[in-house]
């Protein structure tokens, strides 16, 4: 019996002694490139990932646009020219009618020329209806958007130091760019002929108004004179009632070298070509534009590249 009763403090000391300390587990190391061959080959991963993203993506989103969604665009041209004999033999030869060309060009680039094309909402209605989401007129634009739409479709210019307009006009169909062709040829017809009204209109009347005024004169002359029984040549009256008539045959031949004048000046509307009636898609160039989306990204993710490099290696210092 004693021995057991012995046992017992042996177990409690036992159970105060310490337990042995367990040694933390050290951090694990962190994974880098344990030679240049492996550091080329991380940064090699980096950027074709970079290049995947952000020229890969562009230029497929470009082919799928380019051979699948793209709309034809077809394009339908004019030439025309402003004549007039006053300009053939100017000092200046043709300075009127570059002058006549420029202003024409202004005239077609503007609303009154988009007001022909839009006559029964034509203009807007082609191309909202037939154009895909990157080409068309969208449908929520304004006044100014359709002007601004209107100047993209129909390229205006004028060939500069000659009397040349050419007009282009881009539509989603043959039929529809030569219509709206033909529209701008009748619409710088009618401009001209209004040029040629109000000219003719302003120069001719102030030959009438001066023809007006001399006849006054004239009929006044005449009355005074008619009050002198015998009138002598010498008299007042007889020198005012001859300068009168003098006055007035000279209003005339004015107004006769007026209407001269205006028939020199007339212009004139020479269609040298077109409307053309294509048959063959101008746009979109399929290969020329995905080529040029991808050869964009390449560039552009090229310099954000090296951009960002330098900025590393200037933090370095």
């Amino acid at each position: 019996m004693s021995t057991a009763k012995a046992s017992k403090p042996d177990v409690a000391v036992a159970s105060l002694e310490p337990a042995p300390a367990t040694k933390p587990n050290p951090p694990a190391e962190a994974k880098v490139p344990k030679s240049a061959v492996e550091l080329r080959a991380a940064r090699r991963r980096i950027l074709q990932r970079r290049f995947g993203i952000w020229v890969g993506l562009p230029t497929l989103v470009a082919v799928v646009y380019y051979l699948f969604i793209a709309t034809p665009q077809y394009d339908a041209w004019i030439m025309l020219a402003v004549e007039s004999n006053d300009g053939r033999t100017d000092k200046a030869p043709n300075a009127g009618n570059l002058r006549d060309a420029r202003l024409l060009r202004e005239s077609l680039r503007g609303a009154p020329a988009l007001a022909v094309l839009e006559t029964g909402g034509a203009f807007t209605a082609h191309y909202r209806d037939h154009g895909d989401w990157v080409t068309g007129l969208s449908s929520d634009a304004g006044t100014d958007g359709v002007l601004s739409y209107y100047r993209d479709k129909v390229s205006v210019t004028h060939e500069a130091g000659t009397n040349l307009t050419s007009i282009r006009v881009r539509a989603f169909s043959g039929d529809a760019a030569h219509s709206f062709g033909t529209k701008l040829v009748g619409f710088a017809q009618a401009w001209v002929d209004q040029q040629n009204q109000t000219s003719s209109a302003a120069r001719l009347k102030l030959a009438q108004s001066e023809i007006m005024r001399e006849r006054t004169q004239l009929a006044t002359a005449a009355a005074a004179l008619a009050k002198i029984e015998q009138p002598k040549p010498t008299d007042p009256a007889s020198i005012d009632h001859m300068i009168a008539e003098k006055r007035l045959e000279a209003a005339l031949k004015g107004f006769q070298e007026a209407q001269l004048e205006v028939g020199r000046a007339q212009r004139y509307l020479v269609v040298l070509d077109g409307p053309s009636h294509p048959d063959t898609a101008a746009m979109p160039r399929r290969a020329w534009g995905i080529l040029t989306v991808a050869i964009a990204a390449l560039v552009l993710v090229s310099v954000l590249s090296l951009l960002g490099a330098s900025v590393r290696e200037h933090a370095k210092f």
